[in-house]
């Protein structure tokens, strides 16, 4: 990503990253590395390389997301953990915030502009 391109993201977002490289690595599909590593030059395998794509980032974010998820049900849902009540984990509230987390998602949609994607 170029630099003017970084601080408009930036700018939009409201929030400055002390580590920029984390930025690109979020935004990088695994599609897109084969050819920002070509790009520079750089064996297309090579795992020392600065470019690298986001599937890490994504895992721990998944974890992230489902333990604030579970302690905002824990916290303003007690009734749930009364014995032979439903649990947080049933699929109805699973429905319900994958349609919240799909709601936030549609309000964020113009990252996509700035998404290094290959053939995806």
């Amino acid at each position: 990503m170029a630099r003017g391109e970084d601080d408009r993201l930036v700018e939009r977002l409201g929030y400055e990253f002390s580590e920029r490289k984390l930025l690109e690595r979020a935004l990088t599909h695994s599609s897109a590395v084969p050819e920002l590593r070509a790009a520079r030059g750089e064996e297309i395998s090579f795992t020392g390389s600065e470019v690298q794509d986001n599937e890490r980032l994504e895992f721990l974010g998944d974890a992230v997301l489902e333990l604030l998820t579970s302690e905002h049900l824990v916290t303003n849902f007690p009734e749930w953990w009364e014995e032979g009540k439903r649990r947080p984990a049933d699929g109805r509230s699973r429905r319900c915030w994958r349609m919240r987390l799909k709601r936030w998602s549609r309000q964020c949609i113009w990252m996509a502009d700035w998404r290094r994607c290959g053939n995806c």
